[in-house]
């Protein structure tokens, strides 16, 4: 043990630290490193690994504690207990470590997205009472808070810095179709995103809705190209991947007994 510990602690480190003080950097050097494979791969694994480890090294520790209480101490109860101990603090350690760094990780993921949502100021053109903009306004609170959203109501003057800042803008469907003149040269000109939200209208169809205009404005404002359909989370993602393993490791145990079996 103190051999492999030896060894394999400096490679680690070695390894592990330059990886560790990138993603911790501001910025897009540190963003790239917190999305990388490998790193995410690897912290995935290690949680993987301290969890069957632990839950191993605590099911032994409670075998010989119930065995003793039960009168049927084991030879070398002692050395065991104390063995067992020492692994289950082990992989309790890596555990905690680990998941701390990748609770670190996104919520420094979080708020590098934040920022670039606060760069990112978007304009609704609301064509009546201002119900649109409530609504545009509520779906975006919820996919991206700090986005900067100015409300342009329809026969108000639209003002001529807004063209230069403002990266998108979103107006319901019967604008989309038959603009006001003004309107309609304001958007000729305009060089940013321009999103579409269909609203019952007689005689037109649309598909889609509030949700996803803003789910498109949130893509945009991270640097993506808009994609509706949707997208299954990270945590889901790291289910999958745990599952497949631990269904690997159910197989591997199966396997096992049956060899033993003959």
């Amino acid at each position: 043990s103190l051999a492999t510990l030896l060894a394999g602690l400096p490679l680690w480190m070695l390894t592990w630290r330059p990886m560790q003080a990138e993603a911790l950097t501001l910025g897009d050097v540190g963003d790239h490193a917190r999305r990388s494979i490998v790193r995410k791969v690897y912290l995935y694994f290690v949680l993987f690994s301290g969890v069957v480890g632990g839950m191993a090294a605590a099911v032994r520790l409670a075998f010989l504690l119930f065995s003793t209480l039960l009168g049927a101490r084991p030879e070398g109860f002692a050395n065991e207990f104390l063995d067992v101990l020492q692994v289950l603090a082990l992989f309790a350690g890596l555990l905690v470590y680990h998941w701390q760094v990748l609770r670190r990780d996104g919520a420094q993921a979080t708020q590098a997205l934040a920022n670039k949502h606060a760069l990112f100021p978007v304009m609704v053109f609301d064509p009546g009472d201002g119900t649109f903009a409530r609504e545009v306004a509520a779906a975006l609170e919820k996919q991206a808070p700090r986005l900067s959203l100015t409300v342009q109501r329809i026969g108000e003057a639209i003002p001529d810095e807004a063209r230069a800042h403002v990266k998108a803008v979103i107006l319901p469907g019967n604008l989309a179709v038959e603009p006001p003149e003004a309107l309609r040269l304001w958007l000729r000109d305009f060089n940013g995103s321009r999103l579409i939200v269909p609203l019952e209208t007689p005689g037109w169809l649309w598909t889609g809705g509030i949700r996803q205009a803003a789910q498109a404005v949130r893509q945009l404002a991270e640097g993506e190209d808009p994609r509706l359909a949707a997208k299954s989370p990270g945590w889901m993602i790291a289910v999958y991947v745990l599952a497949g393993m631990m269904g690997l490791e159910i197989v591997f145990i199966l396997l096992v007994l049956v060899i033993s079996a003959f």
